[in-house]
């Protein structure tokens, strides 16, 4: 029998790209009566939608979700830039971008050699299991390098974060909420003083953010995106590089081919598969009459699917013209994606000259929990050959 698909249970399906495909040429936009929400689905509806003035990241007088209300977890969410908009959310995000991308090569360089070698005893244990725990600590080490914070702290925070983020999902239980409160406060302890050393990335948000308290959390921010969604580009990448021996091969004699490998790879197998929208007054979106208060499902990952966006969607090439919208687009495009970028990249060109768990690898079809990122998930594998 075969298992009905949804535009939500798409991400963790084991080969979703031909359903995101088809969604995207044959139902652009529309709206999806069982789950009450709109869908967009090509790359233009959901350019249109994350570009949108009537389109918003949290309800209509909502700011907060009800759960954290009154509550420590509720008031560092009251303070991230990801879940609001405005002239606050303009500024600080301005800010942000104008700092990261004031990075220079070198800097991002010597972090991701820094994140490499730490990740050196779970490079030599060679197992599925290693890799899975490599995913996580490689791009958090390289962040949390960027801004001065000592080993010892990277280590604490990659202990707490997914507890942190298991607490802000909107399923999250009574119990949930209060560990990820108890994580939190082991967080903040980390992002609220100044780092031993102040680094360029520090000082310049440390000028553009005065306010102590929301400068903690949107460098917590900063650390949160590290666990879910560059984790999965991470795995992501593995998984793929893991299934083609011959461009593994191709890319050992060629690395220069590795970014376009990444772009390819996240262009069919998106970290993120999907985000949220939601409509602040009545008016048209994408041709349609809208409502103030319904939720629209923005499928990035079927954007990048569109054969109207990409010739042969389904064929990985790695030349091609691409108009990728893994990292989202318009006011809330995701700031780090060239820190996600240079973290897999790293990864996969020290990964191409050792031994790896290959076939393991390539056998995984399970997807860690968070319902909107396609991450695979390895370290359930049996030990297996190396190549």
């Amino acid at each position: 029998m075969t298992q009905h698909v949804s535009p939500l249970s798409a991400a963790h399906q084991p080969c979703p790209a031909a359903w995101y495909s088809a969604a995207a040429a044959a139902r652009p936009f529309y709206f999806d009566a069982e789950l009450a929400v709109w869908v967009a689905a090509s790359a233009a509806t959901v350019a249109a939608v994350l570009h949108s003035p009537l389109c918003g990241v949290r309800p209509a007088g909502q700011p907060l979700p009800a759960a954290l209300q009154g509550r420590a977890l509720g008031a560092l969410f009251s303070r991230l830039l990801r879940q609001r908009d405005g002239p606050a959310h303009l500024a600080g995000k301005a800010a942000l971008l104008q700092a990261l991308a004031a990075l220079s090569h070198v800097e991002l360089d010597g972090a991701a050699h820094s994140a490499i070698a730490a990740c050196q005893p779970l490079l030599r244990q060679g197992s599925a299991a290693a890799v899975d725990a490599m995913c996580l600590q490689l791009p958090l080490h390289l962040v949390a390098t960027l801004l001065g914070m000592p080993a010892q702290a990277g280590a604490a925070a990659r202990a707490q974060l997914g507890s942190l983020l298991a607490g802000l999902a909107t399923t999250a239980s009574e119990a949930q909420i209060a560990a990820a409160e108890t994580a939190l406060a082991a967080l903040l302890a980390i992002t609220r003083p100044p780092p031993p050393v102040a680094t360029p990335l520090w000082r310049a948000l440390a000028a553009a953010w005065p306010d102590a308290e929301w400068r903690a959390a949107n460098l917590l921010a900063l650390l949160q995106q590290t666990h879910d969604a560059s984790a999965a580009l991470l795995a992501n990448a593995l998984y793929r590089l893991a299934q083609a021996p011959r461009l593994r091969r191709q890319l050992r004699v060629a690395p220069r081919g590795l970014p376009a490998f990444i772009a390819e790879s996240q262009r069919l197998d998106a970290a993120v598969q999907h985000s949220w929208r939601f409509v602040q007054q009545d008016g048209e979106l994408c041709g349609q009459p809208v409502t103030a208060g319904q939720r629209v499902l923005v499928l990035l990952a079927a954007a990048n699917l569109d054969p109207a966006c990409h010739a042969e969607p389904l064929a990985f090439r790695l030349q091609r013209g691409r108009r990728e919208h893994g990292f989202g687009a318009g006011a809330h495009r995701c700031p780090g994606s060239r820190i996600a970028l240079a973290a897999c990249h790293a990864l996969l060109q020290h990964c191409l000259r050792r031994r790896m768990p290959w076939r393991q690898l390539a056998a995984s079809q399970q997807f860690h929990p968070p319902a909107n990122v396609r991450w695979r998930h390895f370290d359930a594998l049996e030990k297996g050959d190396t190549a």
